[in-house]
């Protein structure tokens, strides 16, 4: 899961992930009156994304920042759950597995050292997606819709990273792609604060 160089856009996007990852954290914690459940399973995302910057874009440990991430996208999906009432739009999650299983099959020439990894990664990322799009089809609220565009955004961001790790221009893009992933984290997080007047 690591980018080819470590360079000042790097070391930039190490620090802003940080930076921006803690805010929301404390965020989170000082507009929130009443520990409702979504608002815990997001703080665990938060407290693993925090993990997953400090692992992914400081390049230390690969398999930490799987986990790390693999958990955000869970303890995000069990956030949005809170939200869905019953009954569960099953059309849905047929439709995001299958097109999990074409961008997968399109893109194995590109990830045939990465398969697993991309796989489980992105199992995760399409519960993310099942989630909170199911939560806006039930609920058409803006904080759904935030949601929904985050995780989608998130679900981008993560196959730009996984596709494309050896090309050229990776250093020139690593903003750009810290930038994406930031504001889909603030818009997962700002989907589950709560609204104010």
């Amino acid at each position: 899961m690591q980018e080819s160089h470590v360079g000042h856009q790097n070391r930039l996007s190490f620090y802003l992930g940080l930076i921006c990852t803690t805010v929301l954290l404390v965020l989170m914690w000082s507009l929130t009156s009443e520990w409702r459940a979504s608002i815990v399973w997001s703080s665990v995302a938060l407290c693993c994304c925090l993990i997953f910057t400090w692992s992914f874009v400081g390049k230390t440990k690969s398999r930490l920042s799987f986990s790390a991430f693999l958990l955000s996208c869970i303890a995000f999906s069990l956030a949005f759950w809170q939200h869905i009432l019953s009954p569960i739009q099953w059309w849905l999650p047929v439709t995001l597995i299958a097109l999990g299983i074409v961008l997968y099959l399109l893109f194995l020439p590109y990830i045939d050292k990465r398969m697993t990894v991309v796989a489980v990664l992105g199992t995760g990322l399409l519960g993310l997606i099942w989630s909170a799009s199911g939560w806006w089809l039930q609920a058409r609220s803006w904080s759904a819709l935030e949601a929904s565009v985050g995780a989608t955004l998130w679900f981008v961001v993560f196959f730009r990273v996984m596709v494309y790790p050896g090309q050229k221009k990776v250093n020139q893009l690593s903003l750009v792609t810290t930038c994406g992933f930031l504001v889909a984290l603030c818009l997962l997080v700002v989907a589950i604060l709560p609204a104010y007047p």
